[in-house]
């Protein structure tokens, strides 16, 4: 279960399984769900990220190799909604290198839900190489 955000923010609780992907060579899409186990909607938007880490330090870089369908989708209150990614037409998969990707899910905050200016955006992260 993820719920990662600021102190004191008010984050959805969500569920995402699996919580890791793998495109094996000559697949070019892979399926998650998400599920929203709170009482109220929510909306979340994904951006996709290149991974790579060195030593101890991660960088994430946005990439356009992977396509997320839905790339913006409300989930209804103790509801779920599947995410398809899908590899892009063109991007490398027959190389001898591994990739990996952090998938960010962001939660729109809904409008009239904060005071004006403390909207706060809260994401959640997982793997996917």
């Amino acid at each position: 279960m993820f719920s990662l955000c600021a102190a004191g923010a008010n984050a959805a609780t969500l569920t995402i399984s699996p919580v890791s992907l793998v495109l094996d060579s000559g697949l070019t899409s892979a399926l998650f769900e998400v599920k929203n186990l709170e009482p109220r909607p929510i909306t979340l938007q994904a951006r996709i990220n290149d991974w790579s880490q060195s030593g101890n330090e991660a960088a994430l870089v946005p990439t356009s190799d992977i396509i997320m369908s839905l790339p913006i989708a409300t989930i209804l209150a103790g509801g779920s909604q599947t995410l398809r990614l899908l590899l892009r037409p063109g991007t490398k998969t027959g190389t001898d290198r591994e990739r990996h990707y952090r998938i960010l899910l962001d939660e729109i905050p809904a409008a009239g839900t904060s005071p004006a200016g403390s909207a706060l955006r809260c994401d959640r992260r997982f793997p996917c190489s």
